[in-house]
């Protein structure tokens, strides 16, 4: 689920020698609503399409590929429907992380959305169809109230999580890994990318 570290964990994998693609990366985005890295432009669809076919060639394709799941769509880039349709099929290792640890980690992460408020209020615009007024209104005190780590375990709790549940591509694939995580720690996710190689 959002939160549990999963961009930490793959390039930890890359780093210790597994093979990755890193799509979110290869995009320039963080694949959610409050995605958007400030200062880094998306490149365009062709563009994108060029960096993940020039990614792919340096891949041996008959090993692991390690790949975060996604929506078919990354900001505003598509994922090619080829690789998606391999995504929807492929085993999945599950990382578990308890609400309060994955907002915690969501609080560090997105340190330059603390320090900067402005830039959440109109993202949040962008959910004003799918969320009720109230809810969204709450959200708004407490970004004035700096209380992030309330906002956060909100919008876990009223957007991420429900979202994520309704996607099937997260649910419909094989487990073949269960890791019920206790810390996100930069040791901890080292720890976690070992025993995903292993």
């Amino acid at each position: 689920k959002t939160g549990s570290a999963k961009t930490k964990i793959l390039q930890n994998i890359g780093e210790l020698g597994g093979q990755i693609l890193d799509l979110e990366g290869l995009a320039n985005h963080k694949g959610s609503l409050l995605g958007k890295i400030p200062g880094l432009e998306q490149p365009s669809q062709k563009l994108f399409e060029s960096k993940l076919f020039n990614k792919l060639k340096q891949l041996d394709l008959k090993k692991n590929i390690y790949i975060e799941a996604e929506s078919s769509k990354i900001g505003n880039v598509h994922i090619p429907k080829s690789i998606w349709a391999k995504m929807i099929i492929s085993p999945r290792i599950e990382i578990k992380a308890d609400l309060k640890l994955r907002a915690n980690f969501l609080v560090k992460d997105y340190n330059y959305m603390c320090k900067n408020p402005d830039l959440i209020c109109p993202l949040l615009n962008g959910l004003k169809k799918r969320l009720s007024k109230n809810l969204i209104e709450s959200w708004k005190k407490l970004i004035l109230k700096k209380k992030w780590i309330e906002l956060t375990e909100s919008f876990l709790e009223n957007h991420y999580d429900p979202s994520y549940s309704s996607n099937t591509i997260k649910n419909d694939r094989k487990i073949v890994k269960l890791i019920n995580v206790k810390s996100l720690s930069h040791l901890e996710i080292k720890k976690i990318a070992q025993t995903i190689l292993k």
